[in-house]
């Protein structure tokens, strides 16, 4: 084989173990939970735009380090210790759902369109920083669970924004769960915030910005003042009340849970197992495949055989199991 033909065999195989690599990491990702990115096969460099953690790099911050603006980072299942996470470019990031991918730091946001979806977040050590830290237009926070740190610190600070989505998360463990430096324009939607206290440190909400929006959260254990400055920015649609988890460490919701289609009925739904209720969950799983189930004609079915001791896939998600079907 001469050397040429050599190059072109070699650079082959490389594109095909590129494409194989980052084809393995996105089926990690379970059906239903996210929409896997399109990859374009056509040309040479088959990791444009998508990074991968583990595969292609051993940390967050090391994909960050490599990667492009408008770049996705892919973070499969497990659990990753990475400190402060700095975010300077448009990227987003995908976990595998709250239930499997747990990244023990805190994503500290400077840049514009960056989207945070799938994770679970909890810091290690306290600092004067949100667990989601933000100062940049166009930011998505989407299905995570996001913890403060023993109750002392914020689970989401939004220092500078004027376009900041917060949808389908659980915030819990904070000192407080959304706070608001500066008076800037976000919405927060189909959120439960769990357990959460009420630090006037940490800026707390204010009435005299108009454009932020609550609406279809559920609150409960959150402290009585903390709820009445929610209040100021009420929606619609928000309830104080028991979520019911059946897991306290994933946050899914039990059957009979109040967070099941309670959320705002103009979100998305269809990702969601049937029977859906035709309408969204609140809480991390909303518009996921394995957001849990509403009740139908066959509920008393679904509740005997799919929840408590006798719930499939260890106690924690019924999807998988056929007898849970209709």
């Amino acid at each position: 084989m001469g050397l040429k033909n050599y190059k072109y065999h070699l650079v082959g195989a490389v594109v095909l173990i590129g494409l194989i690599s980052i084809f393995v990491s996105i089926s990690s990702i379970p059906a239903g939970m996210f929409r896997a990115p399109i990859i374009d096969s056509t040309t040479t460099d088959v990791n444009k735009g998508i990074l991968t953690v583990p595969g292609m790099y051993s940390s967050i911050g090391d994909a960050i380090r490599a990667a492009n603006r408008g770049d996705t980072i892919i973070i499969s299942p497990g659990k990753y210790e990475e400190g402060e996470i700095k975010v300077q470019k448009d990227l987003t990031f995908w976990g595998s759902g709250p239930h499997e991918t747990t990244v023990y730091g805190k994503f500290l946001i400077y840049a514009d369109d960056v989207t945070i979806q799938g994770l679970k977040i909890s810091p290690t050590t306290y600092s004067n920083f949100g667990t989601v830290d933000i100062i940049g237009t166009g930011i998505v926070i989407q299905n995570n669970i996001i913890e403060g740190y023993e109750y002392t610190t914020p689970a989401i600070r939004i220092e500078a924004t004027d376009s900041a989505s917060i949808e389908n998360n659980v915030l819990t463990k904070a000192s407080i769960a959304i706070a608001n430096c500066y008076l800037e324009e976000f919405t927060a939607k189909n959120n439960i915030l769990y357990r959460v206290g009420m630090d006037t440190d940490y800026c707390p909400l204010t009435p005299r910005n108009e454009k932020i929006i609550f609406s279809y959260n559920i609150y409960y254990e959150v402290e009585t003042s903390h709820v009445f400055d929610y209040n100021r920015f009420d929606g619609g649609g928000n309830m104080r009340t028991d979520p019911k988890f059946v897991d306290k460490k994933i946050y899914s919701l039990d059957y009979g849970s109040p967070a099941i289609d309670a959320g705002d009925p103009k979100s998305e739904y269809s990702e969601e197992p049937l029977p859906d209720g035709g309408r969204i969950n609140v809480g991390a799983y909303g518009n996921t495949g394995w957001a849990t189930r509403s009740y139908s004609s066959c509920g008393e079915t679904l509740h005997n055989h799919c929840s408590g001791s006798n719930r499939c896939n260890n106690g924690i998600f019924e999807k998988n199991c056929d007898i849970c079907d209709c």
